[in-house]
């Protein structure tokens, strides 16, 4: 299982969102865990999140205790 690697995390995170103060630490960690790591799996970004202390708290926060919920979170802005 990887290990999320929270100093590459904040590096990410100013260099790429810098701008976008608006964006949530969630949403700027999963697109860390698919550009850094590349991880292109739903199951595979929700397990690594959920390994995690601080992503689990994540999770609990946003009530997502499963994957369903997960990918459902991860689609909320595509309108078919």
């Amino acid at each position: 299982m990887i290990e999320i690697n929270w100093e590459e995390f904040k590096l990410h995170k100013q260099a790429k969102f810098l701008k976008e103060n608006d964006k949530d630490n969630f949403d700027i960690l999963i697109d860390f865990l698919r550009s850094y790591y590349k991880i292109t799996s739903v199951n595979e970004i929700f397990d690594t999140i959920s390994q995690d202390e601080v992503g689990k708290l994540m999770l609990q926060k946003r009530e997502l205790t499963d994957i369903e919920p997960f990918e459902k979170y991860l689609y909320k802005d595509i309108k078919f």
